[in-house]
Formats: C-alpha cells, structure tokens, sequence
C-alpha cells in the first residue's frame, strides 16, 4: 500500500495496543479520519480495507492502525456503561474464550452492542441496550469514576 500524503500534525495520538503490536491512532480532526477511511475503502467489499498500515499514514513501523471514534462526552459514557455491563453479564456466563464474549464498539459515532447472536446490533440508548440484555437492567454501573463536577 503506498503511502497516504497525510501531515503528522493532523495525528492527535497514536498509541501502542496492549498487545504490542497494533496502533490506536486518533486523529485531530475529522478530515484527516475521512481521508484515511475513504483511501481504505473498497467499493467492492463494501468494506474497509485490513491492510492500512503505521507506515501508510507516516508512522515508523508496519503495524496494523486502527481510527479510534472520537465519541462525544455523553456517547462515550453510555458506551462505558455499555461494557461495564457486558464485562459483568460475560462473567456471569462464564465466557472465559475470547470468540464467545459479547462486545461493543463505535463505529462512525454509532454505538453497536453484540446481540445473543453474536450481531452488532445500533444502540443508541441504555434502554435500547437493557432490551438486547434484559439481565442487565438491575447492574447499577457508573460511566466514569467520580472526578468532582465537569465544566
């Protein structure tokens, strides 16, 4: 893949996966992501591409990168209770191998939750999300910890 003509400074952050391996890289603004997508879009598919690279957009390394959503403070609450919850009903299950918890993800903004069926399914509230999972509705979860009063 060459490589795309992006400015460095239009990376906000690019941080290294637990794993060691992948890249988490979030842009500075919604340009540079578009641009990104658009040049890893394949028409055909009807999918993005899996082969962007580190290396693709101006990093060191051949890495896979993936475009973290910048989500707005409430969304990105929501979705932290969304895991919350899953992480909790996972071990409730018993859903010790990896292929068999249920997740959630962001995708354009969206917040997609995995049904029982292992689809992801557009969530945009908590009661839409206590109507995939009924036996989560009595787990008392805060988004975030307590930081004092937000301005």
């Amino acid at each position: 893949m060459s490589k795309l003509n992006i400015d460095p400074n239009l990376i906000d952050v690019a941080l290294r996966k637990t794993n060691g391996r992948d890249i988490i890289v979030r842009c500075v603004d919604k340009s540079a992501r578009i641009k990104i997508m658009n040049t890893n879009y394949n028409p055909r598919q009807k999918t993005l591409l899996n082969s962007i690279t580190a290396s693709s957009i101006g990093l060191r390394g051949n890495e896979r990168i993936y475009l973290n959503d910048n989500l707005t403070y409430d969304r990105s609450a929501l979705m932290s209770i969304f895991r919350k919850k899953l992480h909790n009903l996972n071990i409730l299950n018993n859903a010790s191998n990896p292929n068999d918890r249920l997740k959630a993800k962001s995708n354009a903004g969206k917040l997609l939750v995995m049904n029982t069926n292992k689809e992801y399914v557009h969530t945009p509230t908590l009661d839409d999300f206590h109507k995939l999972h009924p036996a989560t509705a009595e787990m008392n979860i805060e988004p975030f910890p307590s930081q004092g009063s937000r301005r």
